[in-house]
C-alpha cells in the first residue's frame, strides 16, 4: 500500500507518519509539504521527513499531478 500525505511536515503530520509506521511495517509513505515551519520544530529527534520513503517539497496550490503515480490513499493535512 502506498500513501500520500499532503502536509506531511506540519504538527500532525509527524504523528500520523508515526501510528502508520507502528501499525502498517509494510507500507509506503510519500510527504508532500512546503516546509514552511520546518524551522519551528522542537524538541524533535528526527526531522519528520526521515520517515517517509519519499519526500517531495512544493506548494500545495501547484500540486503536480505525477505524484499521484501509483498511489492507493490520500491523507490531506495541508492548510
Amino acid at each position: 500500500m502506498r500513501v500520500l500525505i499532503l502536509g506531511n511536515a506540519g504538527y500532525i503530520g509527524p504523528v500520523v507518519v508515526a501510528h502508520f509506521r507502528k501499525n502498517i511495517p509494510r507500507i509506503q509513505l510519500v510527504g508532500f509539504d512546503t516546509g514552511y515551519f520546518a524551522h519551528c520544530l522542537s524538541g524533535a529527534n528526527r526531522l519528520p521527513e526521515t520517515m517517509l520513503d519519499v519526500q517531495y517539497w512544493g506548494d500545495i496550490r501547484n500540486l503536480p499531478n505525477e505524484i499521484f503515480e501509483d498511489i492507493n490513499h490520500v491523507v490531506y493535512l495541508a492548510a
